[in-house]
């Protein structure tokens, strides 16, 4: 089995390989992890983030090679898309009160009638899905599928074919920065999804792994990243846009305090998902 020690590299955006260590065993704790290691494992931000962050990037990594092109995703149409990722917010919101920690996110005001939806695991894979009056736009990055020396794919490359009223996403920050190894887009008059050029592997298989609209993966997610076990049935519902009420947000996470409820309302209500708190 192979666990990788990560050092987040903050300007670059990305993940440095601190220690690559294998082991030829099935354990599944760093009960034998060299204590001249210790220090960095077991202090913060790993602390806070060790588990909740490597354990499930790794598994992913694991479970793929990623040699799936983009084009084979089964991505949902535009609208159903963007119900799904406000759900998926949402759950967040209420499995994590620590934004800076959540998995997904949901900002509805990122432009004048441009939303955008979130995916970051602070170890080198990032997603922005931009959705606007035009259609829908999705830029995603795997530091592992970029090559940095040669700073390469340009995004122009992916991009190529992308509608003009999409630009300013793509080609300014912060993807200028952060980079892209695959982008998809698809406006309303669109019947499906399109890409330009594409790189194998570019990673999208692992990034848009949620976005399928099976509530399944987002309780299995949930046992990895999070350590909880959820009601699959609050997920479905919530999936399907239903109204989030005091009673399933307990069911989801029994940690929840009563301050913490109106903070939860609030945003719920800023990324205009409904409820009945």
């Amino acid at each position: 089995m192979f666990i990788a020690f990560y050092k987040i590299d903050l300007a670059r955006g990305h993940c440095g390989l601190v220690v690559w260590w294998v082991i030829m065993s099935a354990t599944k704790n760093l009960s034998i992890l060299p204590e001249q290691f210790d220090d960095f494992i077991y202090n913060e931000p790993i602390k806070t983030r060790r588990n909740k962050i490597s354990k499930y990037s790794l598994k992913f990594k694991r479970r793929t090679k990623m040699e799936k092109i983009i084009t084979d995703l089964n991505l949902p149409d535009i609208q159903k898309l963007k119900q799904l990722c406000k759900s998926i917010s949402a759950l967040e919101l209420i499995m994590e009160q620590e934004w800076e920690i959540r998995y997904y996110s949901y900002n509805p005001s990122w432009d004048v009638d441009e939303e955008v939806f979130e995916m970051k695991n602070g170890c080198g894979e990032e997603m922005l899905i931009l959705f606007s009056k035009h259609g829908a736009v999705i830029s995603g990055v795997n530091n592992e599928c970029f090559d940095w020396e040669n700073d390469s794919p340009k995004v122009e490359n992916l991009a190529k074919g992308l509608p003009k009223q999409f630009d300013d996403f793509i080609y300014n920050e912060p993807i200028k920065t952060r980079k892209s190894t695959f982008c998809i887009w698809r406006t309303i008059a669109d019947s499906e999804w399109q890409t330009g050029e594409t790189i194998v592997p570019d990673g999208s298989e692992d990034i848009l792994y949620l976005l399928d609209g099976n509530p399944e993966k987002y309780v299995e997610f949930c046992e990895d990243y999070y350590e909880k076990e959820i009601p699959l049935d609050i997920v479905e519902r919530i999936y399907q846009a239903e109204p989030i009420s005091l009673e399933m947000i307990y069911k989801l996470n029994d940690e929840i305090e009563d301050e913490d409820i109106e903070i939860i309302k609030n945003e719920l209500e800023e990324i205009k998902y409904p409820n009945t708190l």
